[in-house]
């Protein structure tokens, strides 16, 4: 273990802060105990003499011994990297008790490493803490930084939306402005105009109620974070495009809409913006929760972690999440929409809907309504990948080029799983070169692959290495309107007609492998780029058919609220 001393910190605020800060302490993976765990240094860039793989095994733990002279409050950082595609959760349990759930979500490749942090009370004395596999894989660990908890230089706390404004006019980089809980009327415009490097935030997430008309308006601002809030007022927030890497992190959006009016409860028009960990909810009125692109197409745009939830407009444009406007869609965008929870959102029947090019649509689930179809709209080159789609009319609707969907699961929707669209119009383009691979679609009411029929059809699709299923004599591919469609390799069953894939029920209710299904390492083609499957197990050797590997352990399946939102880990 080696001792890392931090500098201590001395600083005028107007919140009272401790005199100074503690030394941090750095305890490697290395010396810590491990429990079907081992000692690595196959991947660059650790610190000490290496770290910790965990073995494929749920219940896993890295145990860290951390001395205390007194009882203190401290941020524990956990670096860590993750080469694969989804996340690797780990319970954190300090003295046995377990403090938190982390999601050590994907940093690019193994060799790239991140940190994450969870705040903890150490008794004096001796303290352990443990690391443990929720799942049956787990990232690799590095070290854990324990750093005592001071507040930062620079932190304002006020009480009012006259303080608050004033406060943001004056805020310096690095500056955190902390507005005390409570509820406060906004009747007038808080400006964030010119800032950079700032953070504006609720005392404790959910703890501030904003109501009124007006809201935080932006101009010209840079890497500005706004967290914690409740918006409750008749006004959404927009994010310009002369406002780049702006944080939107752990607010509810519930508005107080007006009746006939369209309203976006969040509008992003400025590059590299990040909307994580919030809770959209309670939309009855003409708009979208989140809608992406004004004039021009915003780049890098990163939604990840959010809760959408009983949106129930009638009125068409209402969709959960609005990814660019078309004239727009073959702008390369390079968006990411991962991770995120939809339940009721049916006020469109475009849950997701994807007006743009080069970007990811990856492990998110979508959960049953009247309506609700992912929908790639208009734009070419995105990725659907590992989403759970739960009920709902279709499944996915593709119109575009040269699209990939890979390792989705579709169960029980009302009418076709993949529908391949038409070109019809100068926003509907025709499915072209899409790839469809390695999906399980069980229970739809129509086909589980359909294409559109027209005069400008869907042309040269891949239908390969796919499961489906249903429990009632029907089609299952329907490409009589595709022209020079490919299929291959797909394992299909209707109760009468095909292979039974003998598939078994989850805790879940998902339907997934049993051992001896004929699906196991049934892949007629290689596909190298698909390391894992939907639960982000590692698929080995000849691929499984369908989106699941097959493994006794049973992969963490579709997200449930706890697991996004303004208070997940």
């Amino acid at each position: 273990m080696r001792r890392l001393l931090a500098l201590c910190v001395l600083s005028t605020m107007l919140v009272a802060a401790p005199a100074h800060a503690e030394a941090q302490t750095l305890y490697e993976a290395e010396d810590a105990t491990l429990v079907k765990a081992v000692v690595s240094n196959g991947s660059p860039g650790y610190s000490g003499s290496g770290f910790a793989d965990y073995d494929s095994a749920t219940g896993a733990y890295v145990e860290f011994a951390v001395p205390a002279d007194a009882p203190a409050e401290v941020d524990l950082i956990f670096r860590y990297s993750n080469g694969s595609t989804v996340d690797r959760p780990l319970d954190v349990a300090v003295n046995g008790v377990k403090i938190a759930t982390r999601p050590f979500s994907p940093s690019t490749d193994w060799a790239t490493w991140r940190s994450t942090t969870v705040r903890a009370t150490l008794k004096a004395g001796a303290n352990t803490v443990r690391l443990t596999t929720t799942i049956a894989n787990g990232p690799n660990l590095d070290k854990v930084t324990v750093r005592p908890v001071v507040e930062e230089p620079g932190d304002t706390v006020v009480t009012s939306m006259a303080a608050l404004t004033e406060a943001i006019r004056t805020a310096q980089p690095g500056q955190r402005i902390v507005l005390a809980n409570g509820t406060y009327a906004v009747d007038a415009a808080i400006p964030i105009a010119g800032k950079s490097g700032v953070t504006i935030a609720a005392q404790s997430v959910g703890g501030v109620t904003l109501t009124g008309s007006r809201t935080f308006t932006f101009n010209s601002s840079a890497n500005v974070a706004v967290e914690g809030f409740v918006f409750k007022q008749r006004t959404g927030i927009v994010v310009p495009s002369n406002s780049t890497g702006i944080r939107i992190a752990r607010n509810t959006f519930q508005l107080a809409e007006v009746d006939g009016a369209e309203t976006h409860f969040l509008d992003v028009q400025g590059d590299d913006a990040e909307v994580a960990n919030n809770l959209f909810a309670g939309k009855t009125e003409h708009g979208v929760f989140l809608q992406v692109g004004g004039a021009t197409m915003p780049l890098r745009v990163a939604i990840r972690r959010n809760h959408f939830r009983d949106n129930t407009s009638t009125v068409n444009g209402s969709e959960g999440i609005r990814l660019g406007l078309g004239a727009l869609g073959q702008v390369s965008a390079r968006a990411v929409v991962e991770h995120n929870l939809f339940e009721n959102v049916v006020g469109d029947d475009e849950v997701i809907s994807v007006k743009a090019s080069d970007s990811v649509v990856r492990h998110n689930t979508i959960r049953g309504g009247a309506k609700g179809v992912l929908t790639l709209r208009f734009g070419s080159r995105n990725t659907v990948e590992g989403n759970h789609i739960i009920g709902g009319d279709r499944g996915m609707r593709v119109y575009g080029a040269e699209h990939t969907i890979v390792n989705n699961h579709i169960q029980g929707v009302r009418r076709d799983g993949v529908y391949l669209g038409a070109g019809y119009d100068a926003i509907h383009d025709a499915a072209v070169r899409v790839k469809v691979l390695l999906n399980t679609v069980v229970n739809a009411g129509g086909a589980a692959i359909s294409a559109q029929g027209g005069s400008n059809p869907a042309t040269s699709p891949l239908v390969a290495d796919n499961l489906f299923a249903r429990a009632s004599q029907g089609t299952l591919i329907s490409l009589g309107n595709a022209v020079t469609p490919t299929v291959r390799g797909n394992l299909s069953w209707d109760t009468v007609s095909g292979t039974n894939p003998k598939l078994v029920q989850d805790a879940n209710g998902i339907l997934r492998l049993s051992s001896g299904s004929p699906a196991v390492n049934a892949a007629k083609g290689g596909y190298p780029a698909v390391s894992r499957d939907l639960d982000g197990q590692t698929r080995q050797g000849a691929a499984d058919v369908g989106s699941d590997e097959y493994a006794p352990e049973i992969g963490p399946g579709p997200l449930t609220a706890a697991q996004v939102g303004p208070k997940a880990g």
